[in-house]
């Protein structure tokens, strides 16, 4: 296929677009964003069978910490608050459920992760639900 996501917009606006192929440009000069980490799901893909999965990431520092999930479309899903120094919102690993209602009643796609501290991304990741 001639054409692929272009994503860049995503995490900041919520954009995603429809580019040719090759037409999207490396941003080799945002040292910031090519360091930023990953949250992980697992398992992935997520089983609506199953209902069960985690979301991984690891932080700098014990600060507030939201995640919020995004559908294909851009469109917030679901958004989840942890206070500094809970589980969720510690230094270090956070290992943290994703609500088995919320998988439950997803319809079978691709959803995007963003977890921030309302001031910056800290990880992002996306996920796939079967």
């Amino acid at each position: 296929n001639d054409q692929e996501w272009d994503l860049r917009e995503l995490y900041e606006t919520g954009t995603i677009r429809v580019a040719n192929v090759g037409s999207i440009p490396s941003n080799k000069t945002n040292a910031v964003q090519n360091t930023q980490r990953i949250a992980y799901v697992y398992p992935n893909p997520l089983m609506k069978s199953s209902g069960s999965g985690n979301i991984f990431y690891e932080l700098d520092q014990s600060q507030d910490t939201y995640i919020e999930i995004y559908n294909i479309f851009g469109k917030k899903i679901e958004s989840i608050s942890y206070s500094s120094g809970t589980t969720g919102a510690k230094i270090g690993n956070n290992l943290v459920p994703i609500s088995t209602t919320l998988i439950k009643q997803l319809p079978t796609g691709v959803y995007f992760i963003i977890v921030h501290n309302n001031y910056q991304t800290l990880a992002k990741g996306k996920f796939l639900i079967k």
